[in-house]
């Protein structure tokens, strides 16, 4: 059975970067009004950080359908019959669910992950999976280890500007006044009992 990796640019790293690795990755979409660029293709991390320092209302979105459709209908034209994924978790992205249309749609078989954060865990399985795999270890002992991993993570998140998230609607105006006026800053969390989603940790 022919089988390949991927992931998304969830991870913090392009496409390019995972070519060595054999791992194949799409990119996700963030949005500045009417521009769109492909994370971490046409956009760096520096980049996107100078665009959130001008003020920018930015928006992040899955990667576009089309994009996962045009690599998983090469990854079919090159023989594969199986593909194992680690998008961004689902609590923050629809990546695995179009994932699953895309493959069913062309009769690939796809095994996903969920890893319930982003980034340097996301970016680590995809790695230690596509070892795993092609150290023969089973699929059930695969999947015994990642659950291993996830549970064994907690994610913790600063804002530095609470007026950024006010304005994109994910703190009032007021609770951001309030809280620069008494220098409060909210720590915030993302894993496996938050369901992938951002919530308030203290």
């Amino acid at each position: 059975m022919k089988t390949v990796f991927v992931t998304d640019s969830g991870t913090g790293r392009s496409k390019k970067d995972y070519e060595a690795e054999g791992i194949y990755s799409v990119p996700l979409q963030i949005i500045d009004e009417d521009i769109v660029y492909q994370d971490m293709e046409d956009l760096s991390k520096a980049g996107c950080i100078a665009l959130l320092q001008q003020k920018k209302l930015m928006k992040t979105s899955q990667p576009s359908p089309g994009v996962i459709k045009e690599l998983f209908e090469q990854l079919k034209a090159d023989g594969v019959d199986l593909i194992i994924a680690v998008p961004i978790c689902n609590g923050l992205s629809g990546t695995t669910s179009t994932m699953h249309a895309m493959a069913q749609e062309l009769g690939l078989q796809l095994i996903t992950f969920d890893t319930y954060v982003t980034a340097y865990v996301q970016d680590y399985l995809i790695r230690a999976i596509k070892r795993w795999y092609e150290e023969h270890v089973p699929m059930e002992e695969i999947n015994v280890r990642v659950q291993q991993v996830i549970a064994s993570c907690q994610t913790f998140i600063i804002p530095i500007d609470l007026m950024h998230l006010s304005r994109g609607g994910r703190l009032t105006a007021n609770a951001a006044r309030l809280a620069s006026l008494l220098r409060i800053t909210p720590v915030l969390q993302i894993n496996q009992s938050t369901g992938g989603k951002i919530d308030t940790y203290d």
